[in-house]
């Protein structure tokens, strides 16, 4: 279904904006599927002795497409309205292939065209919180957690909560790391939130030494 719809529109000789970011749409998806089937292949032969990349040329070569077409599609003159969302997608694709300079790049881009008390502005957030997190960045991070922690509409929310409090404790206050702690725990408990109690016990004791 979805290569009938990319050669649709693919086939259309002047598609306005909105199909454009359609197709744009549709080769991200495709490229789950490709990289999907690239990683069965990687994991069936990891024995082989051949390098991890050579089972990724298709998911590569799908990647430098999708960053072709946002690219001409951001140039686009009447593009703004989906600007956030582009950059977001191109963020996730750079980061799912660990090039994380570009994925922060164009986070910091998906952020400034985004609006605030959106879900996409939600997202950005969430994705800088932890793309500062893994670069050990714990400061940023935690800016960028703080932004997040009071949108109760977040299904993963303790788990923000829980990602806080190892800022915080990072960051040498531990009495703060573990009141963010507790309250991750209080939100796993009820059931409009992700689940997170396995993570959350299994720290809680390092937690409460630290503070």
């Amino acid at each position: 279904l979805i290569k009938m719809e990319m050669k649709a529109l693919t086939n259309l000789k002047y598609a306005p904006t909105r199909l454009k970011y359609r197709l744009f749409e549709l080769h991200a998806e495709e490229l789950k599927l490709i990289n999907e089937e690239d990683n069965e292949k990687f994991i069936k032969n990891a024995t082989s002795g051949k390098k991890k990349a050579s089972f990724f040329i298709k998911t590569r070569a799908k990647e430098k497409i999708i960053e072709r077409l946002g690219h001409n599609l951001i140039n686009k003159k009447n593009s703004t309205r989906y600007k956030s969302f582009i950059y977001f997608t191109l963020s996730q694709i750079f980061r799912d292939s660990s090039k994380v300079k570009k994925e922060g790049i164009f986070l910091y881009q998906a952020l400034r065209y985004s609006q605030t008390n959106t879900e996409i502005h939600n997202k950005i957030n969430v994705a800088l919180a932890e793309h500062h997190y893994n670069k050990k960045e714990f400061k940023k991070s935690l800016n960028f957690y703080n932004k997040i922690l009071h949108n109760k509409r977040d299904p993963w929310i303790a788990k923000h909560y829980y990602s806080a409090g190892w800022c915080e404790l990072k960051l040498k206050r531990p009495l703060k790391a573990f009141s963010l702690i507790v309250r991750a725990l209080n939100f796993s408990s009820q059931k409009d939130y992700i689940n997170f109690k396995n993570q959350i016990f299994d720290s809680l004791a390092l937690f409460s030494v630290a503070s």
